[in-house]
């Protein structure tokens, strides 16, 4: 992980480039971060993931490329509280406030990956309020998901193509 935090506020990221790795960021727990024209190429994992009820979140005019590495997920925001730390210390599962906007995700096809995916696979956890706008995404096995207990989200001009599965709620 090139930026990882975790339990921490206000942290920007701008302007960082990663060539390879799992992933350019990796927010754990954390409220009201940026990340902005970051660049991430050959990611394996998933190059801006915010998980374990991160909030406050704003994911802007990135880029993600990759000409053949498979990863998992380019943007991704997870309500679950995967670690029993962040469980026994916030016992929440929830991120909120989240806009993801004008990026550009152009990556090979693999398995079930996504370009944009906010998601709940535990009961407890919650996605909600979120703006997905302006975002360019080829090639993803899955363009834009919605997974789990997912609400308030606004969807609009996006460009999904080449994707086997355009948007999934």
């Amino acid at each position: 992980v090139c930026v990882f935090m975790r339990f921490v506020r206000n942290v920007k990221v701008f302007k960082c480039q990663q060539f390879s790795g799992h992933n350019l960021t990796g927010f754990l727990a954390c409220r009201d971060t940026q990340v902005s024209d970051c660049v991430s190429y050959e990611a394996k994992n998933s190059p801006f993931d915010h998980w374990n009820s991160s909030g406050y979140i704003i994911v802007s005019n990135n880029i993600v490329r990759s000409s053949s590495q498979a990863l998992n997920q380019a943007i991704q925001v997870t309500g679950n509280d995967t670690d029993p730390i962040t469980t026994q210390l916030l016992n929440t599962g929830l991120c909120e406030k989240i806009i993801i906007e004008g990026n550009i995700v152009d990556v090979p096809r693999s398995g079930t990956n996504s370009g944009i995916i906010l998601n709940c696979l535990t009961e407890n956890s919650t996605v909600k309020e979120a703006v997905i706008s302006s975002n360019y995404v080829r090639g993803t096995h899955f363009g834009i998901v919605l997974q789990g207990k997912v609400s308030n989200v606004v969807v609009s001009s996006n460009v999904v193509k080449d994707n086997f599965i355009g948007i999934l709620k």
